[in-house]
């Protein structure tokens, strides 16, 4: 006599399928480009590329951290950051970002996926 699925395995089955689309979904959609003020404005979770200057760049052994100007200011967060990031943040003040938009309390913050060059 075969075996009928639970309900268990079948809602284990679709969780696993929905994570593995949305994995896959995250690389084809591209981040909006947008200036800090504009950024401000977008809902929590919305990925977003916008460039600027560094002011305050501080850092630990997991962590970049700053505040981007482009004429309004928004705070920048680097969980993990490559060798090559914390290069790219000490050497040149001027940079692209790519990330999603959080809330830190009431105060709007990136939390970047990858940071590269920009020369203005």
């Amino acid at each position: 006599m075969p075996l009928k699925p639970s309900w268990e395995k079948t809602a284990l089955a679709v969780s696993i399928a929905g994570i593995a689309c949305l994995f896959f979904a995250q690389n084809y959609f591209q981040a909006e480009q947008l200036t800090i003020g504009e950024i401000e404005k977008e809902k929590n979770g919305t990925l977003v590329e916008t460039k600027g200057r560094i002011n305050q760049l501080g850092e630990n052994e997991k962590t970049l951290f700053f505040e981007l100007f482009d004429g309004n200011k928004i705070f920048a967060i680097k969980f993990n950051p490559t060798t090559e990031e914390r290069k790219i943040a000490r050497e040149n003040k001027f940079v692209k970002i790519t990330g999603k938009k959080e809330l830190n309390g009431k105060k709007p913050e990136i939390i970047i996926e990858k940071i590269s060059l920009w020369e203005p």
